[in-house]
């Protein structure tokens, strides 16, 4: 098994304190997925796709009704007033809460320093989630998710010790947890 695995956790902002069941949901599909393939299937690391799957069935099991990849009105630029037919990666909806989600997914080099590509991501995650236009629901969110992906080729974990990795991990989630601080 994997020597670097760190426990799962999940951490919520008040505001959507309802969300800790549907994100500790797919963690343990996560988790599921690796365990039932013998460690073969890592879920995470596949595509947007994959993990925005696994979101849905995880809206779906805590109760809300999840579309992937459905029709959204959306703006033609984050300033204009210009109106087009697009698609949303995820929508759900529960009680009264309506959401709107935008994916993206980000492979990171454990072995660089670099936050550009990561921050690059995020920022087009948030501008695509900015661009879908009010749907006049009472709890009407956009939301923009990034999956990071930590990764490390066989040559390089063969190279890199295990004190380097798990401080390069670290320092990547502390980095990852800074910036959704700063986002509040």
């Amino acid at each position: 098994m994997n020597q670097f695995s760190y426990p799962s956790q999940v951490n919520v902002v008040s505001r959507y304190k309802y969300w800790r069941e549907l994100l500790e949901h797919w963690v343990f599909l996560v988790e599921r997925g690796f365990r039932v393939t013998d460690g073969q299937h890592a879920v995470y690391a596949y595509k947007e796709r994959t993990n925005v799957g696994l979101l849905s069935a995880s809206a779906v099991a805590n109760g809300w009704v999840a579309l992937e990849e459905c029709r959204s009105k959306k703006f033609a630029s984050e300033d204009g007033d210009d109106v087009y037919q697009g698609r949303s990666d995820l929508r759900i909806w529960r009680d009264k809460r309506h959401h709107e989600l935008e994916a993206k997914f980000l492979r990171v080099p454990l072995i660089s320093e670099s936050t550009t590509r990561l921050d690059r991501v995020d920022e087009k995650a948030i501008a695509d989630a900015a661009r879908s236009v009010a749907t006049g629901a009472r709890f009407d969110r956009k939301i923009a998710v990034t999956f990071v992906v930590p990764m490390l080729t066989v040559s390089q974990l063969e190279k890199t010790s295990h004190e380097i990795i798990r401080s390069n991990l670290e320092r990547l989630l502390k980095y990852i947890q800074s910036t959704i601080d700063s986002a509040r």
